[in-house]
């Protein structure tokens, strides 16, 4: 409970003062680092995922719209649907994060590789972005 400590000031009362526990102050300040931390893991594990669907989509898209030209082959779809498929379980992970946190970590961080050894390689910036949102998780407590 919260102490009431009573000022005095040349004989004249003043109001009293409530004076938090040191321990709440605390455990209040851990909270939202917490909550922080989360939210730019959210953020980036989001981020690249979407941005690794949108490179498996983009790719699928122009190679199929090349009319009449011989580009449209099955390697390139067959090269798209990595991307979009890890794009969609990179999704699937980043909102199971608040659950389970660790394995939607290695999940993300799995699928982020991936993403990068496929042609449109997830415009680079997703799988990076997945990895370091992953790496901040499992680096986290």
């Amino acid at each position: 409970m919260a102490k009431k400590k009573k000022a005095t000031k040349k004989g004249k009362k003043i109001k009293s003062v409530r004076v938090k526990p040191k321990a709440k102050i605390l455990k209040t300040v851990t909270k939202t680092k917490k909550s922080t931390v989360m939210q730019s893991v959210y953020t980036l594990s989001f981020t690249g995922s979407i941005i690794i669907l949108l490179a498996g989509i983009i790719f699928l898209l122009t190679s199929i719209t090349k009319p009449f030209v011989a580009l449209f082959t099955t390697s390139n779809v067959l090269l798209a649907l990595p991307n979009i498929i890890c794009g969609l379980v990179m999704l699937i992970a980043t909102a199971q994060i608040r659950k389970n946190p660790k394995a939607s970590a290695i999940i993300i961080m799995f699928f982020s590789v991936l993403a990068l050894i496929f042609e449109p390689y997830g415009f680079i910036v997703g799988p990076i972005l997945g990895l370091l949102g992953s790496i901040i998780l499992l680096a986290r407590k």
